[in-house]
């Protein structure tokens, strides 16, 4: 048995779905139990979906331990440790019998994020209905999950996810949920790169490291408006981070 100490308490629900990620990562490599302590609304759900290790949550400390905080290198590290020898994020096997009518080609959106650097709005208000026209007029309809949509029980979240076509929009935690329901090269990200001269954003752009560990997965960044290649290959570093 591992515990994997989430010393940060996580609340974010992106970051709490690294933490329980990491778990089932350690899990299949070293072919071990991993006890992931944290503590959060939507623990039990993130869990089965994700699944394919073998990990329970917020246990008491049982055998050796292991800390991860996403804010510090250390924490950083030991995930890219892991994470770096799953090449591919095993695809959900989660099942639930919802019943929803649903558009024949569809995408889910989510546009809003905890920190508004994120959320592609902040300079222009129609960015986004921009942006899902593009999806609109190659014959897709468009729904939005999440704070802003008409599905927030994750639950139906996950449903959808598990039929939709692409996911778009911010970097954010319908993004870190889809990831287990579609291929990286299928989550669409959105963003406003602009200069930001934090101690976390050690090159001075405001692209988050776990932003820059999916578009290393093969997640893509602006690809339908303003896409810039080179931007995207170059973000697709995260050794600045480790």
């Amino acid at each position: 048995m591992i515990t994997l100490k989430c010393s940060h308490n996580p609340k974010a629900l992106g970051d709490v779905i690294d933490c329980i990620f990491l778990g089932h990562v350690i899990s299949k490599i070293e072919g071990v139990r991993v006890n992931v302590q944290i503590k959060h609304i939507e623990q039990a759900i993130l869990n089965e979906i994700i699944r394919f290790g073998d990990v329970i949550i917020g246990k008491e400390t049982i055998g050796s331990v292991l800390t991860f905080d996403n804010g510090t290198t250390a924490g950083r590290t030991l995930y890219h440790k892991y994470s770096s020898q799953i090449e591919k994020i095993p695809r959900s096997t989660w099942h639930r019998n919802e019943k929803f009518t649903l558009p024949d080609k569809f995408v889910t959106a989510q546009w809003d994020a905890q920190q508004i650097y994120r959320d592609v709005r902040k300079y222009d208000k129609d960015k986004a209905d921009k942006i899902e026209q593009k999806y609109i007029d190659e014959g897709y309809e468009v729904i939005r999950i999440g704070g802003e949509g008409e599905y927030k029980r994750m639950i139906d979240i996950a449903y959808l996810l598990q039929r939709a076509d692409y996911h778009i929009g911010a970097e954010s935690g319908m993004m870190h949920v889809a990831k287990f329901f579609m291929d990286c090269d299928r989550l669409h990200i959105y963003r406003n790169i602009q200069r930001r001269e934090e101690q976390r954003f050690p090159d001075g752009w405001d692209m988050p490291w776990m932003g820059r560990e999916m578009l290393r997965r093969g997640m893509r960044l602006n690809l339908k408006y303003e896409y810039n290649q080179e931007q995207e290959e170059y973000f697709k570093n995260t050794s600045l981070f480790l």
